[in-house]
């Protein structure tokens, strides 16, 4: 079974009192996605974001090496395969390589987000989290 949320998660604090606006504290939606590589180059897509999304943070960390100086892993969009950890930010040949992307990345119209292999490829793993908030399901706390 499946539980479906389509808002953004919220915490309450007794600023305007418990069911004011005031009193709502946005938190980040969490994403894991994991990547084995093969030998096969190419890209795969694994989530059609929602108008709206803003990435706040990417972190990329290789739990398997693939030992090989030339295979290329990146996390992006279907229209830009690097805009988010490009493969010259995190190198696939050794297990315990990481990054940390904090830049931010607005999606307006939604996109397409994929993880792209190029290169050489060989045998790897690569793990990557996002943070991020879908603001189009958020209500603002003043419209000013």
């Amino acid at each position: 079974m499946a539980i479906v949320n389509n808002s953004q998660p919220t915490v309450r604090f007794n600023m305007a009192g418990p069911y004011g606006q005031q009193g709502i504290s946005y938190e980040p939606k969490i994403m894991y996605i994991k990547k084995t590589v093969t030998t096969v180059e190419g890209y795969d897509d694994f989530w059609v974001a929602p108008s709206g999304t803003f990435i706040t943070h990417a972190f990329g960390l290789v739990t398997g090496g693939s030992g090989n100086t030339t295979t290329q892993v990146s996390l992006g969009q279907d229209g830009s395969a690097h805009s988010i950890i490009a493969y010259t930010d995190l190198s696939a040949q050794t297990t315990g390589n990481a990054t940390y992307f904090q830049t931010g990345i607005y999606l307006n119209a939604g996109d397409t987000l994929r993880v792209t292999v190029g290169g050489t490829a060989a045998a790897a793993e690569v793990c990557y989290i996002l943070e991020y908030f879908e603001t189009g399901a958020m209500t603002p706390h003043f419209s000013l």
